[in-house]
């Protein structure tokens, strides 16, 4: 860590800013004079990540009694590439009271949950004895008694400036997109001593909080070293094991203390050690062999046609994949391995069931295909008692893509800025910041059918991409477009989609902007950008063009036709004025087509990626006889 012991005023938020105090302990009545604390915030940086912290409190009543306790805020925020910065919270100012003040000092890493904030209740309470007024207070902190408390003290008399130590050697870790945020409670104390206290009646106390870069290591303690050599069996050794491809981390069963918890880079080849935040961490690592496509083809005694041969260039499967060797598991470049196998055709061995609805019936999924990492697709298929002739009612619900739709923005799975503004660029256009309608279906579908405590099962690395890629043209021939003039607002704009499979008839399982596009989840965000709440997502045009669709043909035969229309997630294009279009499945799923975002008519069919390694009952994937997870 390089800047050891640089002091940075990154706060100057006041947490009690220009405090005159009248506090007295006999007489009827106390003072607090002054305005309370003004919040203001500056930004530091540490080796390109940025730490923003802010923050401040103030006493709003008027009458201030020994025993008084209020709590102050203060939100620590870190944004860049992975950089751990360690610092010391200081208190800084003059007090002049004669009376010491107490502090404790809590950390949440956590937003609080709505009526689950931390603030203090006091009552006044006046005794009269022997003819003298007793006046104190009587104070309640609530929803502190799970919190973790870093540190506590008390705040003396001091005729130069104070300067305490209130938080001594934090970490946190500088992430993005999406930032770490930190939160700490102080709970500041007048205390009642039992006697007089008529002498702080002209005292003063007055403060501010700043940071400083501590000079404290991580202090990352590795314990054990061990990889696996055959499946299940680990060896232990005296070094990580050179990564080329070979070995990932097993986040299950690595493990460190003081709660902090470990991810692995796979493009940087670098150990990532999250909620660090005490020195003398242990860790104890394990090092698995990376799951492959075929693992997973092998676990479900499946096996593969190789190449599909006909490249996608004619009608593909419109008399309905007749032909042997368009029916089957065929395999295609992904990103997230050599290949990936697809199901084509008029297949029937592809059903999983898996979890159960809101009514308690369980789910039945079908096989899009097999990631490269080992990781499982499936797209929903409807529930128990309902699938029919094996096509059952598979749309969790019909409505929009975005119910707005004359800006470009709406193409996006999310996009930039509040729905109704126009977008000035591409990128204020194509920030993830709002979500979709359709996105926000998902999510309310995945809450009723509670599938958080699913998690365990779902990846959410493997994510599912958006293609937001803007084209100069409508042509095959056409190019990325590199101008900035694509896009936005209601700049008429072919997507790399409509190029793919409208023109050149070549679908990929490729992302070609994973930073933006490829939507994961915010726990586990691999190669994507981890903005999605939950992982879930929807169908690609690609993938069902490998699956046996082709554009504007009708076709029956192929095993995504469900007598349904559905959205996919990929972009048309935006044309005319202004008005932004998707593909999905049109035509009762005849066929595959576009449509404005704004239709409510389609269906949404989640889509979600089962984890490398899982465990399926032995099955032959026929809808009377699925695979089913362990």
């Amino acid at each position: 860590m390089k800047n050891k012991n640089k002091k940075l005023s990154i706060l100057v938020a006041l947490l009690l800013l220009g405090v005159g105090v009248s506090f007295a302990y006999f007489v009827g009545k106390t003072i607090f004079k002054g305005t309370g604390a003004t919040l203001t915030g500056t930004t530091a940086t540490l080796e390109g990540a940025k730490l923003h912290i802010e923050g401040g409190a103030e006493f709003t009543d008027t009458n201030i009694y020994p025993g008084h306790q209020t709590v102050s805020k203060i939100t620590a925020t870190a944004k860049g590439e992975d950089v751990i910065i360690p610092f010391n919270l200081i208190l800084k100012g003059n007090n002049t009271l004669n009376t010491n003040l107490n502090y404790i000092v809590y950390r949440v890493e956590e937003p609080l949950e709505e009526g689950k904030e931390i603030k203090a209740t006091c009552e006044k309470e006046t005794k009269v004895l022997s003819g003298k007024q007793y006046l104190s207070e009587k104070c309640d902190i609530s929803n502190i008694k799970d919190l973790e408390q870093i540190s506590s003290g008390t705040i003396p008399k001091q005729t130069n400036e104070i300067n305490i130590t209130i938080a001594t050697d934090q970490f946190i870790t500088a992430t993005q997109p999406q930032p770490t945020v930190y939160y700490y409670y102080i709970i500041l104390e007048y205390p009642n001593e039992n006697k007089s206290q008529n002498e702080d009646l002209e005292g003063s106390f007055e403060g501010t909080v700043e940071a400083e870069i501590s000079d404290a290591s991580a202090d990352i303690n590795i314990l054990s070293i061990k990889v696996e050599k055959e499946k299940g069996t680990f060896t232990e050794q005296d070094t990580i094991p050179n990564n080329d491809g070979t070995y990932i981390l097993d986040t299950t069963q690595s493990t460190c203390t003081n709660d902090a918890t470990l991810d692995w880079d796979n493009t940087t080849n670098n150990l990532i050690v999250n909620n660090l935040h005490k020195t003398g961490t242990d860790c104890d690592l394990y090092f698995k062999q990376k799951p492959t496509a075929d693992d997973t083809l092998a676990d479900l005694n499946l096996s593969s046609h190789g190449e599909s041969q006909r490249k996608f260039t004619g009608t593909a499967c419109s008399s309905g994949c007749s032909i042997t060797d368009e029916n089957g598991l065929f395999e295609a470049p992904d990103e997230d391995g050599a290949k990936s196998y697809y199901f084509r055709g008029t297949v029937s061995n592809n059903w999983v069931k898996f979890g159960q609805t809101s009514a308690g019936k369980d789910m039945y999924w079908r096989i899009i295909r097999i990631n490269g990492n080992g990781t499982i697709r499936l797209i929903y298929a409807g529930e128990e008692g309902s699938l029919g002739n094996g096509n059952g009612k598979n749309a969790v619900d019909n409505q929009a893509y975005n119910s707005s739709r004359n800006d470009n923005k709406y193409v996006g799975f999310m996009y930039g800025g509040e729905k109704g503004n126009s977008s000035e660029s591409y990128d204020a256009a194509h920030k993830n910041e709002t979500k979709s309608d359709i996105l926000g279906s998902l999510y309310n579908w995945w809450d009723e059918t509670n599938l958080d405590s699913l998690l365990s099962k779902i990846d959410g690395a493997t994510g599912f991409c958006n293609d937001r890629q803007a084209y100069d043209g409508s042509s095959a021939t056409s190019q990325p477009d590199t101008s900035g003039t694509k896009g936005y607002g209601q700049v008429i704009t072919y997507y790399a989609p409509y190029i793919r499979i409208t023109q050149k008839k070549e679908p990929t399982f490729l992302c070609t902007q994973k930073s933006q596009d490829l939507f994961t989840y915010k726990e586990d965000k691999g190669d994507g950008n981890g903005v999605l709440e939950k992982p879930v997502g929807l169908i690609t045009v690609d993938e069902v063009m490998y699956a046996g669709g082709y554009y504007g043909t009708n076709n029956t035969g192929y095993w995504l036709y469900t007598n349904q229309e559905y959205w996919t997630m990929s972009p048309y294009y935006v044309y005319p004025s202004g008005n932004a279009y998707v593909f999905l499945l049109y035509n009762s799923g005849q066929q595959l087509y576009y449509r404005s975002v704004s239709n409510t008519n389609f269906g949404v069919r989640p889509v979600i990626n089962l984890k490398a390694n899982t465990t399926f009952s032995k099955a032959t994937g026929e809808v009377d006889d699925p695979f089913v997870v362990s």
